[in-house]
């Protein structure tokens, strides 16, 4: 392993205070399409990604789960929905 992977995999951190700056959207495509390529079981990847940045959509997003607060105060975020019907059920 890298130094540098292994830096990073031990330095890494989860944000929940965010700054009040816009994100900009080829960035957020760029973490959609790394993204896309995170294993399944099956490689049947159930999932899409919704890339979020209307005010009053995060606001919504922020009152449907209890553990969203960030959300509050993000300039964007990306969603990750299924939907269970569409996934083949193995075990």
């Amino acid at each position: 392993m890298s130094e540098k992977l292994l830096d990073f995999l031990l330095t890494r951190r989860s944000i929940r205070r965010f700054e009040d700056k816009e994100v900009p959207l080829d960035l957020l495509v760029k973490a959609v399409d790394v993204a896309r390529f995170a294993p399944s079981a099956h490689n049947n990847q159930p999932w899409e990604f919704i890339i979020v940045t209307d005010k009053d959509k995060l606001e919504a997003l922020y009152t449907m789960y209890r553990w969203a607060r960030p959300l509050k105060r993000a300039k964007a975020c990306i969603a990750i929905v299924t939907d269970p019907e569409l996934s083949p059920r193995t075990h």
